[in-house]
């Protein structure tokens, strides 16, 4: 692959991650999960979430990607996490006119960021400050990722951040 171009395997790889997330909490902690098996080389430091937004995100270090690894869990009930009132716009973590998105989303992550913040700031130090960062999510989880991806980085200045983003809900309206 190129340097910024599509890579299949590291794809597929953070693909993997996108899934294991949905395992059991206390399974993807020990790394003893059927998709945790197809990636030993990750290390996962912890899991910052909140169970009534229904929001969960694994912090870790693969050692073969040398790289810090974020995934945010997808939606978990059966009927999606109806929001009438989140589906306001705001500029939450963008320049103004420059994009927005749902309020409900913002909240979930805001729900979660506190915790998110130190487990990021632990898998930087281990990696290195300037190691990649993958954030990755499927659904919702996609779309918390693309958050991330808009909060972290001024958090973490020196580390290299990238989005893989599976089926990511839409944000926004605009």
């Amino acid at each position: 692959s190129e340097a910024h171009g599509y890579d299949h395997r590291l794809s597929y790889r953070l693909l993997l991650y996108s899934d294991a997330i949905y395992c059991r909490p206390r399974d993807v902690l020990r790394w003893d999960c059927p998709v945790c098996d197809a990636l030993p080389a990750f290390a996962p430091l912890g899991l910052a979430g909140n169970v009534s937004e229904a929001v969960l995100a694994l912090v870790g270090y693969d050692a073969a990607l040398g790289a810090v690894v974020v995934s945010f869990r997808g939606t978990v009930l059966g009927g999606g996490i109806p929001d009438a009132r989140g589906t306001e716009p705001t500029s939450w973590g963008f320049d103004p006119g420059r994009g927005t998105v749902r309020r409900s989303s913002v909240r979930r992550y805001d729900s979660m960021r506190a915790a998110l913040h130190p487990l990021v700031a632990r898998a930087v130090a281990v990696a290195h400050p300037s190691a990649p960062v993958y954030l990755t999510g499927h659904s919702l989880g996609a779309g918390q990722s693309l958050i991330a991806a808009a909060d972290l980085p001024a958090a973490f200045p020196r580390a290299a951040f990238s989005v893989f983003a599976f089926a990511p809900y839409r944000q926004s309206d605009e």
